[in-house]
């Protein structure tokens, strides 16, 4: 007999849990959601007949739409610790500077370096501020689309960028290709380098038969070390980007190895989603307009998938049993044949469905993962991942934990702890 000492016990103590809190498996009727347009002033007729297809197309997908001025001191985003809206798209190009202190002659600041200034200062901000949007997504696990043009030209609005992990090229620089390009503007560029179709398209595999009309917009850079922030749709790689005289801004170039970002996406580990488009033509009325172009559909999918109306993944059921049966035992043994199988479904514009991958990722950890593999999925039973393995020799508590690891998902990361 093998020394007491060598058994590892595991008791099972918890229930399954979605970190996102999206694992009811019943249906309910989704209510119409809340989403802020916040615009230029003076813009927000404008902007509505800029964008009316688009704003049409949300309106159906169930969105209730507000227009505001960016600079209106009665607009709040929170009220007595309730967030007053689901999501907001940022139409505001001249956002010259957030009402906050500012001291231009010192290095950057970060949000909470502006927090304790106008504390600090006896200077409550009014209106929107950049730390308001910030905690919008950070604490209020909610969604931004963010629009751009060549013509931005607010400092605070590159600084929210910058929060986000993205860094807008120079003020009235623009992207040009003498390739891909329609009419006789060269600035005004197409493509189809989609690098997320599950974002761009509601159905990916059509994604390399469709083009998308940039318009005339600016590229930008995806900070290295900001591992949740991804490319979305790249140029072609014989897009370069000029400067507002026309010169090729060479210290961009290094960006264009595989096209330059046309749109990128940030899935913040809460769940929350930033969407940024260089071009405030590409969602518009008048592209929508050009035959031989996908951009309506491609404007849709993008905005529905930032406001987590798609690729949401939730866990039906989880369960755990020793191999040969079927209920999970009080406790396990060191070298039992353990196996784990988790249920899981992915929101998308027709509701709830089945959800089959090859990169959900298991973890069997205590503090650090002794077992980390992939799921693999049951050909039989759709939407049903499983694995067998050994249960290691470590006295502890050990916790299953199951997720996504592709960038364009959120919502699948569960969680069930086990103690020895």
């Amino acid at each position: 007999m093998r020394p007491t000492t060598r058994i590892a016990t595991l008791l099972v103590i918890a229930a399954a849990s979605l970190v996102y809190s999206t694992a009811q498996a019943t249906d309910q009727q989704q209510p119409r959601l809340k989403t802020l347009v916040i615009v230029d002033e003076d813009r927000e007729d404008q902007d509505k007949r800029i964008y009316s297809q688009l704003y049409a197309d949300l309106e159906n997908a169930g969105h209730d739409l507000t227009f505001v001025s960016y600079n209106d001191k009665t607009l709040r985003l929170h009220d007595y610790g309730q967030w007053l809206y689901d999501n907001i798209i940022l139409n505001a190009n001249k956002i010259s500077a957030f009402p906050v202190t500012e001291d231009r002659g010192r290095k950057y600041k970060s949000v909470d370096d502006e927090k304790r200034e106008a504390a600090g200062a006896g200077k409550p901000h009014r209106g929107i501020s950049m730390f308001d949007l910030v905690d919008f997504v950070d604490k209020g696990n909610k969604s931004i689309v963010i629009n751009v043009g060549r013509d931005t030209n607010g400092n605070g609005l590159r600084k929210l960028v910058n929060e986000f992990g993205f860094d807008i090229y120079e003020q009235d620089s623009t992207i040009v290709d003498h390739f891909h390009f329609e009419g006789d503007d060269h600035s005004n560029v197409w493509t189809r380098n989609f690098n997320a179709p599950r974002v761009t398209h509601f159905n990916p595999t059509a994604a390399g038969k469709d083009k998308v009309l940039f318009g005339r917009g600016v590229g930008h850079s995806i900070t290295p070390t900001n591992d949740r922030a991804f490319s979305v749709i790249k140029s072609s790689r014989s897009a370069y980007s000029e400067d507002a005289k026309g010169h090729v801004m060479n210290k961009v170039a290094a960006d264009n190895l595989s096209g330059l970002n046309l749109v990128s996406a940030l899935q913040a580990r809460n769940g929350a989603r930033v969407l940024l488009v260089g071009s405030k033509d590409m969602c518009a009325d008048k592209i929508f307009a050009k035959e031989g172009f996908d951009n309506r559909n491609v404007c849709k999918s993008m905005y529905t998938w930032a406001f987590n109306q798609r690729r949401v993944i939730r866990a039906v059921s989880m369960r755990h049993h020793k191999v040969g049966e079927t209920e999970a035992p009080y406790m396990y043994t060191e070298g039992d044949d353990i196996t784990f199988e988790i249920q899981l479904e992915e929101l998308t514009m027709k509701g709830w469905t089945p959800y089959t991958a090859n990169d959900i990722q298991l973890e069997y950890t205590m503090l650090d993962p002794h077992i980390r593999t992939f799921l693999l999925p049951v050909p039989s039973q759709e939407g049903l991942h499983r694995l067998t393995f050994k249960a290691p020799d470590v006295y502890g508590i050990f916790k299953f934990v199951a997720w996504s690891q592709s960038p364009s998902h959120r919502g699948s990361s569960t969680i069930k702890e086990l103690q020895a």
